[in-house]
């Protein structure tokens, strides 16, 4: 009975978690992805705009890290609900000029590289 108990509570509280907070959308989750690049007095601006696959889930918020010479975009979900209900995105990064690179969701996705 303990053990149920355990594990009842495990999974509440992970789909707490998944509720609140969400998880980081990869790649291949997303339809028509979509990179575009402008320049601003020299420096790049990168537009990046997609939409999620599938109806249950909306996006939640849209955040980037850098980490060494790469942009890291992660777009996270949360399961559609009232005031949460757009599958779509549009994120605009602009590129410092000591980075090289930006990946969506994780490093090895690499979908904008600074040309020379």
């Amino acid at each position: 009975m303990y053990t149920l108990g355990v594990i009842v509570a495990l999974l509440a509280l992970s789909l707490t978690g998944f509720f609140f907070y969400g998880s980081v959308v990869h790649r291949n989750s997303i339809h028509e992805l979509k990179i575009s690049e402008t320049r601003t007095n020299g420096n790049p601006e990168v537009m990046v705009s997609g939409r999620l696959i599938g109806g249950m889930m909306a996006v939640r918020k849209a955040e980037w890290k850098q980490t060494g010479r790469c942009i890291i975009l992660m777009v996270r979900t949360g399961i559609t609900r009232p005031g949460l209900r757009d599958a779509t995105f549009h994120y605009d990064i602009q590129v410092p000029s000591d980075v090289d690179q930006i990946s969506f969701g994780t490093a090895d996705s690499v979908v904008w590289t600074r040309k020379n």
